[in-house]
This record gives structure tokens, sequence and C-alpha cells, in this order.
């Protein structure tokens, strides 16, 4: 899936893999995205009580954060 956002251009690319003697299933989230900017999934209907993942980008380096929102508001990091 790609799209564009005003004028900046993001890919989105999500699979499945199974299980193998090694590893556990997964599922792999890959982003293209401009540097400086961020890309995040909620996991529920709303912003209350919910997990979520950002990722932001920064020269050739991005991050990635876990956090957990209680409202309508910024969420905060999720320390568990």
């Amino acid at each position: 899936m790609a799209w564009k956002v005003s004028s900046f251009h993001y890919t989105l690319t999500v699979s499945y893999e199974p299980a193998t003697i090694l590893t556990e299933e997964r599922v792999r989230i890959e982003c293209v995205m401009p540097d400086q900017h961020w890309f995040s999934i909620g996991f529920g209907n709303s912003m209350h009580n919910t997990d979520m993942i950002a990722w932001t980008t920064q020269g050739s380096s991005s991050y990635v954060t876990d956090y957990w929102s209680i409202a309508r508001k910024e969420p905060e990091v999720d320390e568990v």
C-alpha cells in the first residue's frame, strides 16, 4: 500500500511470517517514509485504553516506541 500525505510519500507493507523451528509466528510491518516523520498504529476502536506503536525517522535511523493511550490526548510511553 502506498499513499501520499500532502507532498510526502509513504509506502506500507504488512506481511505474515509463519513460525519456524527457530522463530515464533510474526507480523512484519515495513514503512518507508520521509525523514523526521512518524507513523503509528493503535490497537483498539478509540483512544481510550488503547495500546499504540509509533515509528519515527531521523536521518538514516528509525525508532519505535510503545505507547498506552487513556484518552483523546497525547499518549504516554507504555512502561509495561
